[in-house]
């Protein structure tokens, strides 16, 4: 926003998403650049089109916050005609990369390099650097981060090590520096010593026919691992076997969910950003 600000450009925030009145805005006012979280997007390439809708002024559109899921990414370009670029950032950095590429289609799981004066290192459980293509743990040094978590030491000393931020995101950078998340390591679950990535699985289940959205998530079980979970809302009747039965179909063992669940809603922010805390 600052930096449309700054360059003369009209603003139209929207306290709450509603997915008609942002595509009426978008029309009537033929706005041309949209930012927003994941799940604007996934609801948006779901939203059957009714009356006038003319997104055709959008010449740029990134998504941030959190993986953008590959069928969602597709419904929306699908749907209008717009590839969505992503870009990477946190709230004790700032923008920390973006998707510039020319042919953004050629890498859209991408959230691209470094701007310029920031550096990026995909690092070790020991904070060592990785080789290029390697999964781990993305670690930030740029002028513009803080330098801790006022009163939290301990989460200060633990993610603030060595003039980088480590950000508990995982990811792969390849030899041009281009830089691709895989998930979360906080969000990462332990089944029997096996990590599931539920990002890999979201991606997965909203393959299906009948799921509109769905999370994954760990809850710990009586052994001490954890529990593959899933909350879905469908878009007509569904049962938990035929989840199963695609998943399975899909997915190792190890990664289908065991405990399935229908729900109306999934808990959001008023961004629209889903609260895996309260899942």
């Amino acid at each position: 926003m600052l930096t449309s600000m700054y360059g003369g450009a009209t603003l139209y925030p929207v306290a709450e998403f509603r997915r008609r009145e942002v595509t009426a805005l978008i029309t009537a006012e033929r706005i041309s650049f949209l930012g927003g979280v994941p799940q604007i997007f996934a609801i948006l390439g779901q939203t059957p089109l009714r009356g006038h809708v003319d997104l055709s002024a959008l010449r740029l559109v990134f998504s941030s916050s959190a993986p953008l899921m590959p069928a969602d990414r597709k419904r929306f370009r699908d749907q209008y005609g717009v590839v969505i670029r992503q870009l990477y950032g946190s709230t004790e950095t700032g923008t920390i990369s973006f998707n510039r590429h020319p042919d953004p289609e050629t890498c859209q799981d991408a959230v691209g390099g470094a701007l310029e004066g920031v550096r990026v290192e995909v690092v070790d459980a020991q904070g060592k650097p990785l080789p290029a293509g390697t999964e781990g743990e993305v670690a930030i040094a740029s002028p513009f981060a803080t330098s801790g978590y006022q009163g939290n030491p301990e989460a200060t000393a633990e993610s603030f090590r060595d003039g980088c931020y480590f950000s508990g995101d995982l990811g792969i950078m390849d030899r041009d520096g281009c830089i691709r998340l895989t998930g979360r390591k906080k969000l990462l679950i332990n089944r029997g010593g096996f990590k599931v990535n539920p990002y890999e699985v979201e991606d997965v289940i909203k393959g299906h026919p009948k799921v509109e959205e769905v999370a994954v998530y760990g809850t710990p079980s009586a052994s001490g691992d954890d529990v593959v979970c899933c909350a879905i809302v469908s878009t007509e009747k569904c049962t938990t076997e035929e989840i199963l039965l695609y998943c399975k179909e899909r997915l190792a063992d190890f990664k289908v969910p065991a405990r399935i669940e229908f729900r109306d809603a999934l808990p959001k922010s008023p961004a629209g950003k889903i609260l895996r805390g309260q899942l």
